[in-house]
């Protein structure tokens, strides 16, 4: 069964830019009124031939650990907000700070199974340190998830558009995220995701700087409302780093 359940994903696909701060898969879940998450996110580049932007010079992205802190607060039952840090850290060099991030609107629709898609809807702002990277952008990321017995589908379409900075005249991005899940058990789920990122929705279908990964993962339920969200991807184009091994953990007040 587990192995039909790999094939399967083998079709699925998704995107996300090589220097983000996650690679997570958003579901339909939000936090209920008053509760507080703490996350913190880890991702390790063990395999790479890219070059990477770092303050103005050029770095070597095998090595490289990104790292991101974020609070997550439940204005009621279906409306969140968030704010995120992220940090950079290149193979040898010590950690800095590149950006603040603001999710100012996380709502999901309708309750669970009133509908055949539960879906939801994130808007981010991004705000990045001038000498990491002069613009500011506007992500926009529709939530889609369908659950099957034991098995969940979950897609997020996103499109970002740069709203300072040399790319602020250029057309809207289109990225997406998405995997297939499957609960072994009431604690454990198995899955596969995809991210990557595809440019302009002008330039859609153009393979040119598209970048790719798949990534077997394990999402597990801890004691004490914890949660551990762990997986290695593979890239899947030249574009992008060979292995990349994330980690993200998340605690519930």
């Amino acid at each position: 069964m587990f192995s039909v359940f790999i094939i399967i994903l083998l079709v699925g696909f998704a995107v996300i830019d090589c220097t983000a701060a996650s690679f997570k898969v958003y579901g339909y879940s939000t936090r209920k009124r008053g509760e507080i998450e703490l996350v913190y996110f880890n991702n390790y580049f063990a395999q790479s031939d890219l070059m990477q932007s770092h303050f103005g010079e050029l770095v070597d992205h095998e090595g490289h650990l990104s790292h991101s802190l974020e609070i997550e607060y439940g204005f009621t039952n279906r409306w969140t907000v968030a704010a995120y840090l992220d940090f950079e850290q290149p193979k040898g060099e010590g950690i800095e700070f590149t950006r603040f991030r603001s999710v100012f609107f996380r709502y999901r629709f309708f309750e669970k199974g009133d509908r055949f898609i539960n879906t939801a809807i994130y808007l981010e702002y991004y705000i990045p340190r001038k000498k990491y990277k002069n613009e500011e952008e506007l992500e926009i990321k529709l939530i889609l998830e369908k659950e099957f017995n034991r098995f969940k589908i979950v897609m997020n379409p996103i499109v970002e558009k740069a709203m300072s900075g040399p790319e602020v005249g250029e057309g809207l991005k289109f990225n997406y995220e998405s995997g297939l899940y499957w609960n072994i058990s009431p604690d454990v789920r198995a899955g596969v995701e995809f991210f990557g990122k595809m440019g302009e929705l002008s330039e859609f279908g153009e393979t040119r700087g598209d970048r790719h990964w798949i990534f077997p993962a394990f999402k597990i339920e801890l004691p004490k409302h914890i949660e551990w969200d762990f997986g290695a991807g593979f890239g899947l184009t030249d574009n992008s780093d060979d292995l990349v091994v994330k980690n993200i953990i998340s605690i519930v007040f």
